[in-house]
C-alpha cells in the first residue's frame, strides 16, 4: 500500500460523492482494492440512505404526524407555563392578603373557615398565622390564646397589634379581619 489508511479514509466520502480528480480517484480505487478496512468504510458509506430528490417523495402523512406532535408539545409547554404563572400569582396574593406564601394551605384554611364553620385554623407554623371566622374575632382571639396557654396583655394593645405572653416571653400578634375571615399573624 502506497498511501496511509488515514489519508484514504479522509477522502473516501469525497470519492463516493465523485468529487475527486481522476488521479485521486485512481489512488483511492487502488487502495480500496488492497485494503479491507478502507473498503468496509467505503461500503458503509454506500449503504447509507439517500435523501429524497424532491419534496413529492416525502409522505404527507409523515408531515401531518410531525405537525401534530409539535402542536401537542407546544400546547403542553404553554399549559405548564400557565400553571406556574397562576401558582406564583396565587402565592403572591396569599402572601399579601393572608401572610403566608402557601396558597394551598391558605385556600384550604379559608374554605374550612368560611364554608364549614370550623374553629380557628393554623395555616402556617413559623411565623404562626391563624385564620378564623370574622364574627367576634377579638373574643375568639382571646379564647384561642388562652387555650394555647398564653396570657393576653390587653393594656399593651396598640391598635391592631396585640401582645401576648407565655413563660415570660412576649409575642406580638397582628389582628386583621374582613367580612369573610379574621387573620391573626405572629410577628
Amino acid at each position: 500500500m502506497k498511501y496511509d489508511c488515514a489519508l484514504i479514509q479522509d477522502v473516501v466520502s469525497l470519492y463516493k460523492d465523485n468529487a475527486l480528480s481522476e488521479k485521486s480517484k485512481q489512488i483511492v480505487e487502488e487502495h480500496l482494492a488492497e485494503c479491507g478496512a478502507c473498503r468496509a468504510l467505503y461500503n458503509g458509506y454506500s449503504e447509507e440512505k439517500e435523501l429524497p430528490e424532491s419534496t413529492e417523495e416525502i409522505s404527507t402523512a409523515a408531515v401531518i404526524t410531525y405537525s401534530k406532535k409539535i402542536k401537542r408539545r407546544r400546547t403542553a409547554i404553554v399549559c405548564c407555563v400557565l400553571a406556574v404563572v397562576l401558582y406564583l400569582a396565587a402565592a403572591f396574593c396569599s402572601y399579601v392578603y393572608l401572610d403566608t406564601a402557601d396558597p394551598i394551605a391558605a385556600g384550604v384554611g379559608l374554605l374550612r373557615v368560611m364554608v364549614f364553620d370550623s374553629e380557628p385554623i393554623e395555616i402556617q407554623k413559623n411565623p404562626r398565622v391563624v385564620i378564623a371566622r370574622p364574627e367576634r374575632f377579638q373574643a375568639a382571639f382571646e379564647a384561642y390564646v388562652a387555650a394555647e396557654g398564653y396570657t393576653y396583655l390587653a393594656e399593651e394593645r396598640l391598635g391592631k397589634l396585640h401582645y401576648i405572653e407565655k413563660d415570660g416571653e412576649k409575642e406580638l400578634v397582628r389582628l386583621r379581619g374582613n367580612r369573610f375571615y379574621a387573620l391573626w399573624s405572629w410577628d
